[in-house]
């Protein structure tokens, strides 16, 4: 998971993680963290965004990934969950 790439951001240099295909944003925030403890600064590309292991945390990855926070995220999952039971309920009362 770790490579001996180095990238340079904010004069400082991170070493490059990689992360599983699958993880989600809070697996890749907190894979983050715990490398950090062994190579003191690391950094994931997730979906297209870079993130550091000294600046992120789980609503900054959130909202740069996403355009939201995690709270919102699970707030839109709930909404979009809701609505698929009603479109199901309604398919269902419509078959009787």
């Amino acid at each position: 998971m770790v490579e001996l790439n180095t990238i340079q951001h904010d004069s400082k240099n991170y070493r490059l993680i990689k992360g599983n295909t699958g993880m989600t944003i809070s697996e890749a925030v907190k894979s983050l963290h715990e490398y950090s403890y062994i190579y003191h600064l690391v950094c994931m590309e997730f979906n297209g965004v870079m993130l550091y292991s000294d600046t992120v945390t789980m609503d900054s990855a959130y909202t740069d990934i996403l355009g939201m926070t995690s709270h919102e995220f699970r707030q839109y999952m709930n909404k979009v969950a809701q609505s698929e039971r009603l479109i199901r309920k309604e398919k269902q009362n419509d078959r009787t």
